[in-house]
């Protein structure tokens, strides 16, 4: 039996490139909806007989996904935020993004069946109000998607892949 675990990871400390796009996103893009945004990786482990007292032991007696000096990890799913509403822009390497070194590692070291591990970046835009199919388009093509040098900023569509979607009830 084939089972799927997602794993969050993000930096303990401040996110300069995080920060970075939030300042780009409100000064540059000139897009006030954008409140708070946050960056984690996501990493999606798939194999068979996974528990996640084996995903613990692999995220604190190894640095294979996370390094715990700077890193926190999460087997749990991702808080919604109270006061804002949510989305999340999944972005992931059109080619590349299966880490079958690191699931061989990993495989090797904690005697696992890792059959596949994929890893990507997952920004999380919080705004103001309530969800609008609007928005969410428009959120989309002018602060996700890099469409010209004056839409988008946090994946390129020419070689990463965007889910993006509204978080939450």
């Amino acid at each position: 039996m084939s089972d799927t675990k997602i794993i969050y990871t993000s930096l303990k400390n401040a996110d300069l490139a995080c920060i970075s796009a939030k300042l780009a996103i409100q000064n540059y893009l000139k897009n006030t909806h954008v409140k708070e945004l946050r960056r984690y990786t996501k990493w999606t482990v798939t194999g068979s007989n996974l528990s996640n007292d084996q995903l613990e032991k692999i995220l604190s007696d190894s640095y294979y996904i996370a390094n715990p000096n700077k890193e926190t990890a999460s087997t749990q799913a991702l808080p919604q935020h109270s006061k804002w509403t949510q989305y999340h822009a999944d972005v992931r390497l059109k080619e590349g993004h299966l880490d079958t070194y690191t699931r061989d590692k990993i495989n090797q070291t904690f005697n696992t069946q890792i059959d596949q591990l994929s890893k990507s970046t997952l920004w999380c835009l919080f705004t103001e109000g309530d969800h609008s199919e609007e928005q969410e388009a428009s959120l989309l093509d002018s602060v996700v998607s890099t469409n010209s040098q004056r839409d988008g900023l946090l994946a390129n569509p020419l070689y990463e892949d965007i889910t993006f979607s509204h978080y939450g009830a």
